[in-house]
């Protein structure tokens, strides 16, 4: 049985807190936000965006690690679907 998440609607911008102490709430927030202005987008751009708006300039493993976890748990959760290297909101 999958387990439902609570939602987040609100994510910090530029907070100064290492990407391993921002919740996994926060972080699929700021994705979800993202998905919502651009419809759809290629799964390493969501990455990038998702990143830039908890204010992160660049990148790194850890920040990868945790926007790649969070966009597969989007997807599991039926929030997101995943076609042909696109991410995009599930209707």
């Amino acid at each position: 049985m999958k387990r439902k998440l609570k939602t987040a609607t609100f994510y910090r911008i530029n907070s100064k807190r290492d990407i391993l102490d921002i919740p996994i709430l926060e972080v699929m927030s700021a994705a979800r936000y993202a998905i919502e202005q651009q419809i759809s987008m290629p799964t390493e751009d969501l990455k990038r965006l998702t990143s830039q708006l908890l204010g992160f300039s660049r990148k790194g493993n850890n920040l990868d690690m945790v926007t790649e976890q969070t966009i597969q748990l989007l997807i599991d959760q039926g929030i997101f679907s995943h076609a042909n290297g696109m991410v995009s909101m599930n209707n």
